[in-house]
């Protein structure tokens, strides 16, 4: 029984390993169908294509240009003609500076960016009345508004507005530093202040009364005065300079109630002749003063409406008690600068051009009219700040910081100067030091200014005094003339005994 099962057992063996070899049998091919996989490529012959020279199609014989010209219009495509579309294109340009850039309006007498200017301010409602704004707030609000152009445009044109030796009238009432005629320029829009002038409120006067065209500005957002009410003949008070594609204008300022005048005798006579005019305006009146030599350049100008005229510096001769005589220049001509006059005056004295000079001195202080206060700490920082920066009040009112004492150390000196002085201070360690105003830096009230001396550590400021260098001068003149006449009397007196 034992031996049939062992059997039965090795035949269902023989019939699986039967089956297996069947179920492998699909998985063998034959031996040709075998592919080799590591066998090394058969060598390839090489083949050589020669290929045809490359010719240049402007270099065949039979090479023709074909005409890129439109004769009609296709597919949104005209044809023009070049001399046409330059000189269209140019005009269209040339429009655009004249009209909104560099020439101003006859009838408000303004350029674009002035126009914006002012109408920004009185939109601030920045009067003559009110207190000032930041500089950076209105040519921020000009800019965004009105004139898309550089924040520098903006601030220049408004500090020119601002300043009394280039405008006759200035409309704009600037608070600190906006420039001198000796070339400086202002100090940043973030640091200064304005407001509108009196006169420039009669230039927005009426605004409100659709008394003018109003257009869109450059984004649509906003709408801006075409031109302003201007109730004076602002073009020719003012006066306007700018040059234009293919024009330019040199309008010169005149004085306002010369042209008032003028314009009150135009509207009583509508033919009234140049020369009727003449009577009542005279010339132009330059803010600087100065002295017109000869009226033919004048009577030119109003006739034809080109000319010039030339300026000269306003003089005084003084005698001086040392027997010498000194040359005052008082009012110096339109648009010159005077720094770079007095250098001028300089080189030609050392160059011997000019004889008969043995000084020249600048005493003209920043406001000569008014003056500055000098304001030193007892940290040896001082500075100099213009009297208008110190407004009149009621008695027992509060008053305004002079100085920023947490800088400069408790106030120690404080007078009012011209400019042009120097000053001598003593410490208690008997330190002397003597310099010139010119030196220190003009700020605005609540500043520390600049170091006037160096103090070492446990010496301090005793005093300080003011010295007038042209008086002092004339004094040492003096007493070198009384000297000298002194020394003569005992010779002539020697010789005789």
């Amino acid at each position: 029984m034992l031996f049939d099962d062992d059997k039965a057992k090795d035949l269902d063996l023989e019939d699986e390993n039967k089956k297996d070899e069947d179920d492998d049998s699909k998985y063998y091919v034959e031996e040709e169908g075998i592919k080799t996989v590591f066998q090394e490529p058969k060598p390839q012959e090489k083949v050589i294509i020669e290929e045809e020279e490359e010719i240049i199609p402007q270099d065949a014989e039979d090479y023709e240009v074909a005409s890129q010209l439109i004769e009609e219009e296709t597919d949104r495509l005209a044809p023009i003609t070049i001399s046409t579309e330059m000189r269209k294109s140019f005009l269209e340009y040339a429009m655009s500076v004249i009209v909104a850039r560099a020439l101003p309006d006859a009838r408000d007498g303004l350029k674009p960016v002035h126009r914006r200017i002012l109408y920004g301010m009185h939109e601030l409602g920045l009067t003559a009345s009110v207190a000032h704004k930041k500089s950076a707030r209105i040519v921020g609000d000009v800019l965004g508004k009105y004139h898309p152009h550089g924040d520098s445009s903006v601030y220049e044109a408004m500090v020119r507005l601002s300043q009394d030796f280039s405008m006759r009238y200035p409309m704009v009432d600037g608070h600190g530093n906006f420039g001198s005629i000796d070339g400086d320029g202002a100090a940043a829009m973030r640091y200064t202040e304005a407001r509108m002038s009196k006169i420039a409120a009669a230039m927005v006067d009426g605004i409100k009364k659709d008394t003018v065209n109003f257009i869109d500005n450059y984004d649509g957002s906003e709408t801006e005065p075409s031109v302003l009410p201007a109730r004076i003949p602002n073009l020719l008070i003012s006066g306007a300079t700018g040059i234009a594609v293919g024009m330019a204008t040199s309008i010169p300022p005149h004085n306002l109630t010369e042209v008032i005048n003028g314009v009150v005798a135009l509207a009583r006579n509508s033919e009234i002749t140049t020369e009727d005019l003449m009577e009542r305006v005279s010339g132009p009146d330059f803010p600087t003063g100065g002295i017109i030599a000869g009226s033919a350049g004048i009577v030119k100008s109003y006739t034809t409406g080109r000319g010039s005229v030339k300026l000269r510096a306003k003089t005084h001769i003084e005698e001086l008690k040392n027997g010498k005589t000194r040359i005052v220049v008082t009012e110096i001509p339109y648009m010159v600068n005077k720094a770079n006059m007095i250098e001028k005056i300089a080189h030609l004295v050392k160059d011997k051009a000019i004889d008969g000079i043995t000084d020249l001195r600048d005493e003209t202080s920043r406001k000569d009219a008014e003056g500055y206060i000098l304001s030193i700490g007892e940290d040896g920082f001082g500075k100099m700040t213009h009297v208008t920066e110190y407004r009149q009040t009621k008695r027992g009112a509060k008053g305004v910081k002079s100085i920023n004492t947490k800088k400069a150390g408790y106030l120690k000196f404080v007078e009012v100067v011209k400019g042009s002085e120097d000053i001598l201070i003593v410490t208690k360690q008997g330190i002397t030091i003597r310099t010139s105003l010119t030196q220190v830096a003009t700020s605005s009230r609540g500043t520390k200014g600049v170091k006037v001396i160096k103090l070492q550590e446990g010496n301090a400021i005793k005093s300080i005094a003011v010295i007038d260098v042209a008086d002092v001068e004339e004094k040492v003149e003096e007493a070198i003339r009384k000297t000298q006449e002194i020394s003569l009397k005992q010779l002539k007196e020697a010789e005789e005994k």
